[in-house]
């Protein structure tokens, strides 16, 4: 330490919406840490809404229209901390992060939770910035065993990669009584079968499988009609195109949105029968986040979810199981969820068995406070041979 019980700084700079559990999980660390949480004025405005990180500290930098992946300001202000850690490889936030390494020599960590391998290798500035983060990184964190391997079939030396296990705060008591009032709450009968989808409102997330599966388990059986009930709560570009698919099908009278906040999201884990998780690939991503599985499995909530590595590697065969893209198959999961008692109860007992052994709060914060401790005790890499030195402004790339 610099100083008699001073603590190390530790800059977390967040380009994209965040899954705000990723965000609390740095709880573990308040006691040994100080931790800052860099990113733009409208994530930090979400993460004040749903974050239960108490007194987090952040520090918004104005948004920027032309690129959303550029964050103004951001070399500056990192110059006050020890270690950076940078969610993702491929933003121009990350870029900035790594020409700030080079002026102010602190640690920089790369958080991956992308599955796709060389992500981005055909669009020549995506490309550039991958190598230039990848090539100035001191360390990799990943969560799962994909992860690493995707970063070990790039090439990157298992010595600059540490996994550690996520965390999710138990924040629901789901009991006869708090579910009945969580289902008052949103004006829903207590005989409701209620699933809800806790994250973006994206195409990604499969939703409209959801809806289309809701739309076919209610034609196989009518009196799910009155019962079965979607709740979506989140943010994002996918809202309005799914509203008018829920009307298209006839079914937007089972669905209702609820803006994200510490309380809805209480609410939600109180009430629900099952939490939808269903992200597809695209070309330059796989998602391995393991939080919004997590999210169930600590909070007693069975999971619907495709498979998927992070899926496979976090809650295994303890979920009801569909095949992505297939109605028919979300139907069958639905179905199985109304009927399947004991099979629920059984989900749920084994899950919550697997969150104390595996994703306790004690052995979680011991992991990654090795972690950090070795980070720390390494010398900041210098690339001499890096692009910037010789050509490369990373303004430019600003489009």
């Amino acid at each position: 330490m610099d100083g008699i019980g001073e603590k190390k700084k530790l800059a977390l700079v967040i380009g994209n919406l965040p899954t705000v559990e990723e965000i609390d999980q740095f709880r573990l660390l308040k006691d040994q840490y100080e931790l800052t949480c860099v990113s733009t004025e409208s994530i930090c405005g979400y993460l004040s809404e749903t974050s239960r990180f108490d007194k987090l500290r952040c520090l918004a930098l104005p948004d920027y229209e032309e690129n959303p992946t550029y964050i103004p300001g951001l070399e500056a202000v990192l110059s006050d901390f020890d270690v950076v850690i940078v969610k993702e490889r491929l933003g121009l936030f990350s870029y900035q992060a790594v020409k700030a390494k080079w002026k102010n020599r602190f640690r920089l960590v790369v958080w991956v939770d992308n599955l796709a391998v060389l992500p981005a290798e055909d669009v020549d500035q995506m490309r550039t910035i991958r190598d230039e983060v990848t090539n100035a990184a001191d360390a990799f964190l990943v969560q799962t065993e994909a992860a690493r391997e995707t970063l070990i079939v790039e090439g990157i030396e298992k010595e600059r990669i540490f996994k550690f296990a996520p965390w999710v705060e138990k924040i629901c008591k789901r009991t006869k009584k708090t579910r009945a009032g969580s289902l008052k709450a949103m004006n829903l009968p207590e005989s409701s079968l209620l699933l809800a989808h806790v994250g973006q409102i994206e195409w990604e997330e499969g939703l409209t499988d959801l809806a289309a599966g809701i739309k076919v388990a209610i034609d196989r059986d009518p009196k799910l009609a009155d019962k079965l009930k979607v709740v979506f709560c989140g943010i994002g570009s996918f809202a309005t195109q799914l509203k008018q698919t829920l009307i298209a099908l006839g079914i937007d009278r089972q669905a209702f949105f609820i803006g994200p906040s510490r309380e809805a999201f209480i609410t939600i884990l109180n009430a629900a029968d099952g939490l939808f998780v269903s992200s597809g690939p695209s070309r330059d991503r796989i998602d391995g986040a393991p939080y919004r599985i997590l999210l169930g499995m600590a909070n007693g909530v069975p999971v619907l979810a495709n498979r998927t590595p992070v899926v496979e590697e976090t809650c295994g065969k303890h979920r009801f199981d569909f095949c992505q893209s297939s109605p028919l198959s979300v139907a069958d999961s639905i179905q199985k969820l109304a009927t399947a008692t004991s099979l629920r109860n059984d989900v749920v007992k084994k899950n919550t068995s697997v969150v104390s052994k595996q994703f306790s709060e004690e052995k979680v914060r011991s992991s990654m406070t090795g972690i950090f401790e070795s980070i720390l005790s390494r010398n900041p890499s210098v690339d001499t041979s890096s692009l910037d030195h010789q050509v490369l402004d990373a303004e430019s790339l600003v489009t």
